[in-house]
């Protein structure tokens, strides 16, 4: 028995051949959030997709003074997550022990949180703009805002802070877990 694999529509497609005859099985893949070491999500992105998984790692531009210096860095949208897909008949082991990931996010149950697929299409736009930049002149916490460009376009929201690691607590709120 000869196995081959392939990708195929952002799934992973397994053909077996036995004796001249082939069977195709088609694996349905869906979108995690892995949590990953503290300023480890460039290297987590990097050995995940050595591996052979997609990643999707939204970036934002930071206005930063840094020794005196006023610098525009390149740092994740969300500190400490990146999504990946994973076929559902791979073990989630695998990710766990990639260098830099931590683990699969979960919300009160056992198993890896599955994303809806409206977040996923949302974080790709959110990975395509490279106009995404953060700029320390911002509202005062509390304060009444209106989103005036990209996909949350004139949505209102209530400014909270621009630190990243509240930015991934928006994600996670928009996920539905109330969890800090």
């Amino acid at each position: 028995m000869q196995s081959i694999s392939m990708e195929k529509e952002d799934c992973i497609t397994e053909a077996c051949v036995t004796e001249g005859t082939q069977n195709s099985r088609i694996n349905f893949c869906n979108w995690h959030l892995v949590y990953t070491k503290t300023r480890y999500e460039f290297i987590a992105r990097e050995n995940l997709e050595n591996q052979g998984f997609k990643v999707l790692l939204p970036e934002a531009r930071v206005k930063k003074i840094i020794r005196g210096k006023r610098l525009i860095r390149t740092e994740p949208l969300f500190r400490r997550y990146i999504f990946v897909q994973v076929p559902d008949h791979m073990h989630f082991g695998t990710i766990s022990s990639t260098i830099g990931c931590q683990s699969l996010v979960r919300f009160e149950e056992e198993k890896p949180v599955v994303l809806p697929e409206d977040i996923i299409e949302s974080m790709h736009i959110l990975a395509g703009q490279e106009h995404i930049l953060i700029d320390p002149k911002l509202p005062k916490k509390g304060e009444r805002v209106e989103i005036k460009n990209g996909i949350f376009k004139d949505h209102h929201a209530i400014y909270m802070e621009s630190c990243g690691i509240k930015r991934s607590w928006l994600l996670l709120a928009m996920l539905g877990s109330s969890d800090r």
